[in-house]
């Protein structure tokens, strides 16, 4: 370019400004050529989620957690849905410090457990209800109603030996004297996470339940069982009292209703019965089942609504 071109002023505002075109596509494409690869960050506005609502799955699964909230509307309130095992909340706890107070031994942590389960039903049982082990308005309007002296169900041991559908009446004189099996439960110094304990002789078909008291386990109950066949025999060994339920069905016009289970599929329950709880096979004292031990009607009935959960069980 010739010189004289930059002595107009117009050509040299005109190359200034070439110059800095230049140099800011340079500094723009060398700016490109670093980014490449890397993390691409975009501002965003901060949000305050103090503001938003709380995830509301425990009022959908538990929908009495938020109905009764203070122990002081629990008590002659009604409940729109039964409480039973799996729910939880204020509600539970409510009904779990009453359990406590009428003697049960259980943990005010407002789940409702196998445990609390297993008082409830007791509790029920006791109170002359239909037993279910679930918390309903009959069950609570009992437990409001504060224990005394006087209370008919209480934690007290309820006696079936006026029933006809019990064999605890039967006298031990032909099978062995209340001291001696007091003496060989004591001597052999079982333990039981209960104040309860379960010991089946299979040799004379019985089943005898003892209670703990002052540190010494005192015969409760004897009953008359039926076991397993020599083909289907019961099993044998030590055991805890696992689960329970009101029925279930052997046939289709066949059930065993008051169920205590002791392993797997070997089961306490009654004897057989049809759909009309009408007794097809009453017969005890042989061994003849498929390996569960039938007992009386009440007899299982005392077992499924007395006998805690955990506690030991020894076979024979």
């Amino acid at each position: 370019m010739h010189i004289k071109y930059f002595n107009h002023p117009a050509n040299l505002v005109n190359l200034v400004l070439i110059l800095v075109l230049i140099t800011c596509s340079w500094l723009y494409n060398s700016y490109i050529l670093q980014s490449a690869g890397q993390p691409l960050s975009i501002a965003v506005a901060k949000r305050d989620f103090i503001a938003f609502p709380i995830i509301e799955t425990e009022s959908k699964i538990y929908p009495l957690t938020r109905e009764l909230i203070s122990e002081n509307s629990v008590q002659g309130s009604s409940l729109k849905t039964s409480l039973r095992t799996g729910s939880r909340g204020d509600i539970v706890k409510y009904v779990q410090r009453r359990l406590i107070v009428y003697g049960y031994t259980v943990k005010a942590d407002g789940l409702y457990s196998a445990i609390t389960y297993d008082a409830i039903l007791n509790f029920q049982y006791r109170c002359g209800l239909d037993f279910d082990g679930e918390v309903g308005n009959s069950t609570l309007e009992k437990l409001n109603i504060p224990p005394n002296a006087n209370t008919k169900y209480n934690t007290k041991v309820a006696s079936l030996t006026n029933s006809s559908n019990t064999t605890s009446n039967i006298g031990l004189n032909n099978y062995k004297s209340i001291t001696k099996l007091e003496s060989s439960m004591n001597f052999s110094k079982v333990t039981s996470e209960t104040n309860y304990y379960i010991n089946v002789d299979l040799s004379n078909q019985r089943v005898n339940i003892f209670i703990k008291s002052n540190e010494k386990w005192t015969l409760d109950k004897s009953f008359l069982c039926t076991s397993g066949a020599s083909s289907t025999p019961t099993i044998t060994g030590n055991y805890t009292v696992q689960d329970k339920g009101p029925m279930f069905r052997a046939g289709s016009n066949t059930i065993c209703a008051y169920y205590t289970r002791i392993s797997g599929n070997y089961l306490f329950h009654t004897v057989l019965l049809d759909n009309n709880n009408n007794i097809q096979d009453g017969r005890l004292g042989s061994p003849l089942s498929h390996g569960c031990l039938r007992l009386a009607i009440d007899d299982a009935k005392y077992i499924y609504t007395t006998i805690p959960f955990g506690t030991s069980i020894s076979i024979h």
